[in-house]
C-alpha cells in the first residue's frame, strides 16, 4: 500500500461514493481516487470532489491484501487498490455523475445502508460454556439480509 493512499490526518476525511475509499480533502484533490480516478476525475477538481465524496461514513475495512480477502470479497472491493475502506457511505452521487458513469459503462451501486430495507439479523454476544468449563464467545454481526447470498439464506426468510 502506498503511503499516499493512507489518510494522513483524521480531520476532514472523506470516502469515495463509488469504490469507499477514505482519504481527507486534500489527497483526493490531490492525488484522486486510486480506483475510480480513470472516469471520475477528482484531481485537481474540488468541485468533482464535493459531489463524489462523502464525509458521512459508516466503519472502516483497512485492505492489504484484496485477492486473498474474505472481507474484501464479501464487501465487493476485492478488485480495488489496498487503502482504507468505508462499510456505508451517505449520499448518492448527483443526477449528473450518475448519466456520466451509465455513458461510459460504468456500474453504479450506492454504499448508503440507510437506503437499503431494514430487513437485518440482530446483533447477539452470547457467552457459552462446555463442559470443561471453558467460555467460548460468539459474536453474531448484522447483515442487512438482502445482501446475503442465496445458499446462506434459509427458505422461511425468502418473501
Amino acid at each position: 500500500m502506498s503511503i499516499e493512499t493512507v489518510p494522513n490526518e483524521l480531520r476532514n476525511l472523506r470516502a469515495c461514493m463509488i469504490c469507499g475509499l477514505i482519504k481527507t480533502f486534500t489527497q483526493f484533490e490531490v492525488d484522486g481516487c486510486d480506483n475510480c480516478e480513470d472516469f471520475l476525475s477528482l484531481k485537481d477538481n474540488k468541485d468533482m470532489v464535493y459531489d463524489c465524496t462523502s464525509a458521512n461514513f459508516d466503519d472502516m475495512i483497512g485492505l492489504m491484501s484484496p485477492d486473498d480477502s474474505w472481507v474484501a470479497r464479501w464487501q465487493r472491493i476485492s478488485k480495488f487498490q489496498k487503502g482504507i475502506y468505508a462499510v456505508s457511505v451517505s449520499g448518492t452521487l448527483p443526477r449528473h455523475v450518475q448519466r456520466m458513469l451509465s455513458e461510459r459503462g460504468v456500474p453504479y451501486r450506492s454504499l448508503d445502508v440507510s437506503e437499503k430495507p431494514a430487513s437485518t439479523c440482530s446483533v447477539i454476544s452470547r457467552t457459552m460454556s462446555n463442559r470443561v468449563n471453558s467460555t467460548k464467545r460468539f459474536l453474531l454481526i448484522s447483515i442487512p439480509v438482502d445482501l446475503l447470498p442465496d445458499e446462506f439464506m434459509p427458505t422461511m426468510w425468502m418473501d
